[in-house]
């Protein structure tokens, strides 16, 4: 959220804020995003935007990166923990 924030209405309008927001909290309430299909179709819905944004001219194909990688992260674990070596 704090990325919406950063980058205001002037940037991302409110329907384009809310689908960042629908898809973070689709992820975030998902044990697995392969099998859910509404986290799926949240995520797919949001890449649609950012490409809109990023065809447009409105957003660098980084800056929707940055966004499709913050939701992403807000889901579940997808690899396993590396966990330290024993002393």
């Amino acid at each position: 959220m704090t990325i919406i924030d950063e980058l205001g209405p002037a940037k991302l309008h409110a329907d384009e804020q809310q689908a960042v927001r629908d898809a973070a909290d689709a992820v975030l309430f998902t044990y697995d995003i392969a099998t859910d299909s509404a986290a799926k179709d949240a995520i797919i819905h949001l890449e649609s935007v950012m490409d809109r944004l990023v065809d447009g001219g409105r957003l660098l194909e980084e800056t929707a990166d940055t966004i499709l990688d913050a939701v992403e992260r807000c889901g579940p674990q997808t690899e396993p923990l590396e966990l330290p070596a024993a002393a």
